[in-house]
């Protein structure tokens, strides 16, 4: 019964987040947040286990526990990361086979139905997908959770980016990215990939700039 309400705590306190209602830097504190929600503080220690692990909140220096927030050196740090381990798992890709790549073809698609209906949650969720099933093709367990790791901390910029400078291209991309996969092409799946994530990081950038901006 616990886990069920810590699962309500933890799904109302996503929305907040991903919606912007509660921006980044925003304190989110234990008592409060147990009166709010009417349950104990043992199912809101839950919640925000969760909320870490899933990249939205953490702990922040001298402030308990904070909506997540990236600076840009964060940003520039993590996509050298990405970059690294997608890369590296582009050489494990081609010559997968249809069952392997059936989670990149799903995830193209429900990028391009979110896409058309301006669902950005959803657009951020596929493309998280997309990636998390090309780096998947290198069958390492570790490297996986790895990146499951930087996908966390990516997400709500991911997102912000989605919302803010959303990208006409995108679905074209990863479909040509599954194509390379297909044709078992690594230098071209690398070279696209490494051309991807470093596209990426620069909208990002600009997107974390703007918003920095706007709270100043």
């Amino acid at each position: 019964m616990r886990t069920l309400i810590s699962e309500r705590v933890v799904a109302e306190l996503r929305d907040e987040i991903l919606r912007g209602d509660l921006p980044p830097g925003t304190s989110l504190r234990e008592v409060a947040l147990a009166a709010r929600f009417a349950v104990s503080r043992n199912t809101v220690r839950e919640a925000v286990r969760a909320l870490v692990t899933e990249g939205l909140l953490q702990h922040g220096m001298h402030r308990g526990v904070v909506v997540a927030e990236q600076s840009e050196d964060d940003v520039v740090d993590l996509y050298r990361a990405r970059a690294a381990v997608e890369i590296a798992a582009a050489g494990s890709a081609p010559g997968a086979g249809p069952r392997a790549l059936a989670p990149l073809e799903d995830a193209i698609r429900a990028m391009g139905d979110a896409f058309a209906g301006g669902d950005w949650q959803a657009v951020t969720a596929a493309d998280l997908a997309f990636h998390r099933a090309l780096v998947g093709l290198a069958g390492s367990a570790r490297l996986d959770q790895f990146y499951a790791n930087l996908q966390g901390e990516l997400r709500l910029l991911l997102l912000w980016a989605d919302r803010d400078a959303p990208d006409a291209g995108k679905v074209a991309e990863h479909r040509r990215m599954l194509e390379l996969v297909r044709a078992g092409d690594t230098a071209g799946l690398r070279g696209a990939v490494d051309a991807h994530v470093v596209a990426a990081e620069g909208v990002l950038v600009r997107v974390l700039r703007d918003r920095l901006a706007t709270r100043r």
